[in-house]
């Protein structure tokens, strides 16, 4: 979400956890359950709040480290949890729930029969009104389109996916803008499709909810998030080729992708250097100074873990400058890792992008 958006909402945005977990009398969580985000409220989190806080999840259970919070409870820290999502569910730990200051309710969603009859009543009255030429609401289909079409810009919605789920692991910071350039024969498509594909992709990382296609464009523009689309019939160095650039409140990120053949998808330009990446599995990308001994000194710390190259591409602008390294790894990449590889001479920043 940007600066702007959130002053609509009478909201400020800060930049570290730490900050929020110190100056917040009331805690929501609306995130998503990854590696990153596993006990993300936990023992540490605790000792940096006020005393008096109150914790509300209706996210993910794994989000709190349960027995931390009954710590926090108990110490005073913690004065009411509201929980409608558990480690494990049913919910087993017993002294959390007895709790007075804990307030649980069951995670049933539309299970009740109250939401049932709710969700058939609304499911009624969309049809009729689509029946009714009122329009449809909530659409959970793609656009109308031809089926030959259609079949012609599947790689590029499955590759613009990918192009938005690498460019949200990239950068830091919400983003404000993003601007995607459609070049040669994609560009003779109909390519609003595409545009929502790179935008689901973008968002399923950092949002809770449910992302897709249809929505993605509204989720997007619910956050402020400015979209622009162009078309060129120039082709550079390939016969197709999408581009897109995505502004943050920071920085600046771009990534370009091509489809060879009919279905084999590369990334083929980050941030300016050029890279044949295949954008599937877990990547690695290094920023560094291109000097030598760097890519051995890379391979040397993933053989000693373990860890296999199943891929490996570098690009650069100039001998001894600036350069990029997206290296396809078979293994499992850890925090740990992570903070090894950014300890290796000449490496300037890293990060793990999952597919």
């Amino acid at each position: 979400i940007t600066t702007e958006k959130a002053a609509q909402c009478q909201a400020s945005i800060v930049k570290r956890l730490d900050d929020l977990y110190r100056q917040s009398d009331y805690i929501t969580l609306h995130t998503p359950l990854t590696d990153d985000t596993r006990g993300l409220v936990g023992k540490r989190a605790f000792g940096l709040m006020k005393k008096g806080v109150r914790i509300i999840n209706c996210a993910r259970g794994e989000l709190i480290d349960e027995e931390a919070l009954h710590d926090a409870i108990v110490n005073g820290t913690v004065a009411g949890a509201a929980l409608d999502v558990f480690e494990q569910e049913p919910p087993t730990n017993k002294k959390l729930l007895a709790l007075e200051q804990v307030l649980p309710t069951p995670h049933l969603g539309a299970s009740t029969e109250e939401a049932q009859v709710a969700v058939a009543l609304d499911a009624a009255r969309q049809t009729v009104d689509a029946l009714l030429g009122k329009g449809i609401r909530h659409a959970v289909n793609l656009p109308a389109m031809d089926l030959e079409e259609l079949e012609q810009i599947r790689p590029y919605l499955v590759m613009a996916e990918k192009m938005g789920i690498l460019e949200a692991q990239l950068m830091q910071g919400g983003v404000r803008a993003v601007d995607v350039t459609y070049s040669g024969d994609v560009a003779k498509q109909r390519v609003a499709l595409i545009t929502s594909s790179l935008l689901a992709g973008l968002l399923k990382p950092v949002l809770a909810e449910d992302v897709n296609v249809v929505n993605a464009p509204i989720l997007a523009k619910e956050r402020g998030i400015r979209v622009n689309e162009t078309k060129s019939s120039a082709t550079e160095d390939f016969t197709t080729l999408v581009t897109a650039v995505v502004r943050t409140e920071s920085e600046s990120r771009s990534v370009a992708g091509t489809v060879l053949g009919k279905r084999e998808m590369r990334i083929v330009r980050i941030d300016g250097y050029d890279v044949e990446a295949i954008p599937e599995g877990n990547l690695l990308v290094v920023f560094a100074l291109d000097k030598p001994g760097l890519i051995g000194n890379l391979g040397t710390l993933l053989g000693r873990e373990g860890i296999n190259i199943a891929r490996m591409t570098f690009g650069r602008q100039e001998v001894g400058g600036k350069a990029i390294t997206v290296l396809n790894l078979d293994g499992r990449v850890t925090k740990g890792l992570l903070e090894s590889v950014g300890r290796v001479e000449y490496v300037e920043s890293v990060r793990h992008v999952s597919f």
